[in-house]
């Protein structure tokens, strides 16, 4: 069957309207690429919109990052802390006051 130019864009209006398709514009050959096709895109939308995984990467990511963080102050501070501690006890046993045993 020979479509003229005119008559293939108004089956294309046709179906973009109803969502459907007459039976004499697809080719019974060219419905089984059409389905693989639309399973294909329906497949391929459904990994899209998938985002469970994504969410658990980031929720790990998040928590590496403040483990590191706290590493980072607890090894700056550390030595800071330790110095100012060994200060006060050091102003306290000069006091006369002794440290616990």
């Amino acid at each position: 069957m020979h479509l003229s130019p005119y008559r293939f864009v108004g089956l294309l209006a046709y179906a973009a309207v109803s969502n459907s398709y007459p039976d004499y514009f697809l080719k019974p050959e060219g419905t089984s690429m059409l389905k693989a096709y639309t399973r294909f895109i329906a497949k391929l939308n459904a990994l899209r919109n998938d985002e469970e995984g994504a969410t658990a990467v980031e929720y790990g990511l998040l928590v590496a990052l403040i483990a590191a963080v706290i590493i980072a102050v607890v090894l700056i501070l550390g030595p800071l802390l330790a110095g100012a501690f060994d200060t006060i006890n050091d102003g306290l046993t000069g006091a006369g006051i002794a440290p616990p045993d």
